[in-house]
Order: structure tokens, then C-alpha cells, then sequence
């Protein structure tokens, strides 16, 4: 039964973003410099996280305990969507900085890469805050060197439980916050790459081939990140690196083929008992490679709805949290032992069409500015 309603809320979430593209103007300046197709499926990954954290509320509200939901599909579609949106950004920085003769205003970059960011997060962290402090009536339970520490803490995507109030570290945003660190550490380690690639780049890219592999098998954890997650990163580089290939080959068996080899390598990601596994790891590598080849999924991911959600993906990972939780748990107390997971899932298509109108203001207020104002300084630089 679950199952079932995952494929209604994806229908009803297109139809809503459908709705609202023609009265807001989320896809007014859309760039057409872009993979389509990448495009397209970041909404899809960050409904997929959506879908992890409802069931993950649910079995919060019944044991306390905030962890991966016991149903299979649903316990890897945030690692699947997440791991997909690790790949996306090794995919285009590999491409923006990595090429050989590229050069990259780095000053710019990171500018840029702070202004995407930075705003929707220290917005949605100041909702957490707002809320730990009127959980906790307002008063003042920390020192002022405990509140200097956990602002630390939240700048540099760690978290911690705010003014003692514990939902806030995790349940509030749903813990979405853990990747920004991935992330940041990739941009901060490009700049190191481009030096060394441009030294001896076959060696320096067979070590950096290497260190992800054994990074990979032999997992280390150093200052809160964890080296298992690089490869992925370096999947997305390494895809880009062959992506002629991978277009011939869809434009070789057609999108029909392509389409149904991408269903069926994603369904594997999402099947698989061990989050990162080998298994899963191909499974998710062959998925991303074939829409990067152009595969569009019977032309799902070029529906104009498709683009909406992706366009406004960003904000439907990080806010989803926040509307789960006033949702289901402050505003409206939902009593999940009382309704019981069959009726509890059906909750998930409304949520998910509240999440999609609140992520459109979320993105035109908040996000669409800073991304403006990023672009007309790269406007600038260029000319």
C-alpha cells in the first residue's frame, strides 16, 4: 500500500507545480545552458527525500526514536536521493573547473556557491531557532558561550540541540542539513585539484581514482565527514568525463531501451539491503549515466512541471522538514498509533502538495534573489 501512494504524491506534486507555473514566476529565467535532464530529476531526488522523512516521522511518532523507516524503498530513498544529488555536483563542477585549460574565477565560485546556499539555510536554521526558543517559552537556558558554540556548530552544518531544546538538532529540519559539509568540502577541495591536475593530470587522476576507491572500501571519518561519500562525488567526474559516450549509446538503442534500463537499475538502488553497497553503487552509477546520456524516462524528466519541481528542489529539501513537523506534529498533533501506517501514507499527497507551494514562495523570496544576484556578477565578470 505504501508503494502506491509514492507514485499518487509524484503525480499530484506535478500537478500542483503545473498549477502553480502559470501564476508564479519560478521558471521566468530558467537557464537553458544546462542538462535537461538533470534538470528534471532533482525534483524527483528531493521528493524522494520528502518520502524517506514522512515514513521516518511516522515511526518517530511511534517509538521516539528518529531512524530510517523499516520499509525497504522508503529507507533508501533519501540515501538513493541524496547520493544521486552527490553525483549531480561532481557531475557540473567537474565541468566548470576540472577540464583541462579551464579557468576558474575562484573568488567568484565560491561567492556564488555562498549566495546559493547560505541564505535558504540560515533562513530555515532561524525557523529551528524561533521555534527551540518558543518550545522552550522564551526563556534563556544556555550560557552565552553555549549559544556562541552551537551558532558555530549550525554555520558549519553541524547542528546541535538549540536552547536545550533536543527535536531541534534533527526532527525540526529532518536532518537534511548533514550534506551541506559534503558539499563544501568538495568545492574547497577543487582549487587543490586543479593544481595537481595540471602537474601530471593521468597520474593525478588515476590517485584521485584510487584514494575514492580505498576512501570508499576502507571508510575514514575526518572532522565530521566521513570518506565514504567522496566516491560518489568522484562518480559524477568521472561520468562527465565519458558522457559523448553515454549520449551515443541512448542515441544508439533509443529512449525506449534507455528508459527502461534506467527504471530497472534505479529500482535495484532501491531494493538493496546495504546503503552503498556495491550492488547499489552500480545500480546508482548505471541510473545517473543514462540520464546523463539524455535518457529521459518516457519523457518524464522533460515535462515542464518536472523542471518546476527542479527548479525549486533546493527548497523542497531543506524546508520539507520544517513543514513535517509543524505539520504533523506542532500545529496539527497527527496520533500515528491511531491511524496506523495504511492510513498514516495517505497524509503524504496533501503534505507534499503544501511542501511544493510553500518551496515556491520559499524560492522566490529567498533563493531566486541571491541566484539573480550571483548570476549578474557573473554577467560581470564576463564582460
Amino acid at each position: 500500500m505504501e508503494l502506491v501512494v509514492a507514485p499518487i504524491t509524484i503525480l499530484v506534486c506535478l500537478l500542483t507545480g503545473k498549477l502553480l507555473d502559470s501564476v508564479l514566476p519560478v521558471l521566468a529565467d530558467h537557464p537553458n545552458d544546462r542538462f535537461s535532464g538533470l534538470d528534471g530529476l532533482r525534483g524527483f531526488l528531493a521528493l524522494a527525500v520528502f518520502f524517506h522523512h514522512f515514513l521516518t516521522t511516522y515511526h518517530w511518532k511511534i517509538t521516539s526514536v528518529w531512524r530510517p523507516p523499516d520499509e525497504l524503498i522508503f529507507a533508501n530513498f533519501g540515501p538513493v536521493g541524496i547520493s544521486l544529488f552527490f553525483m549531480i555536483t561532481g557531475f557540473l563542477f567537474t565541468g566548470k573547473t576540472l577540464l583541462p585549460g579551464k579557468k576558474t574565477n575562484w573568488k567568484l565560485l565560491f561567492r556564488n556557491r555562498f549566495l546559493r546556499i547560505f541564505p535558504l539555510y540560515l533562513f530555515v536554521v532561524l525557523i529551528n531557532a524561533f521555534i527551540a526558543f518558543q518550545q522552550t517559552n522564551f526563556e534563556f537556558l544556555e550560557t552565552g558561550a553555549m549559544y556562541a558554540s552551537e551558532t558555530v556548530l549550525w554555520l558549519t552544518f553541524i547542528g546541535f540541540p538549540i536552547n536545550t531544546y533536543l527535536p531541534s538538532e534533527n526532527l525540526v529540519l529532518a536532518g537534511t542539513y548533514w550534506t551541506l559539509k559534503y558539499e563544501w568540502f568538495f568545492y574547497l577541495s577543487l582549487p587543490i585539484l586543479v593544481v595537481a591536475l595540471s602537474v601530471q593530470r593521468p597520474a593525478v587522476l588515476g590517485l584521485i581514482g584510487l584514494l575514492s576507491l580505498a576512501g570508499y572500501i576502507w571508510p575514514q571519518t575526518f572532522l565530521v565527514v566521513s570518506t565514504k561519500f567522496f566516491a560518489l562525488f568522484a562518480i559524477g567526474g568521472l561520468i562527465y568525463l565519458v558522457r559523448d559516450r553515454l549520449q551515443q549509446f541512448v542515441s544508439m538503442y533509443g529512449q525506449v531501451f534507455a528508459s527502461v534500463l534506467s527504471l530497472s537499475a534505479l529500482l535495484v538502488s532501491l531494493i538493496s539491503h546495504t546503503y552503498l553497497g556495491s550492488v547499489q553503487v552500480l545500480a546508482m552509477t548505471m541510473f545517473f549515466g543514462l540520464i546523463v546520456g539524455g535518457t529521459d524516462i518516457f519523457g518524464l524528466l522533460k515535462l515542464r512541471s518536472a523542471r518546476y519541481l527542479g527548479e525549486i528542489s533546493y527548497s523542497i529539501y531543506l524546508v520539507h522538514g520544517i513543514v513535517l513537523f509543524l505539520g504533523l506534529t506542532l500545529v496539527w498533533s497527527v496520533d500515528a498509533a491511531g491511524l496506523g501506517i495504511q492510513r498514516f501514507i495517505w497524509l503524504m499527497p496533501p503534505v507534499g502538495v503544501v511542501v511544493v507551494i510553500v518551496c515556491s514562495f520559499t524560492y522566490l523570496l529567498i533563493e531566486r534573489p541571491f541566484l539573480q544576484l550571483s548570476r549578474r556578477r557573473v554577467d560581470l565578470a564576463d564582460s
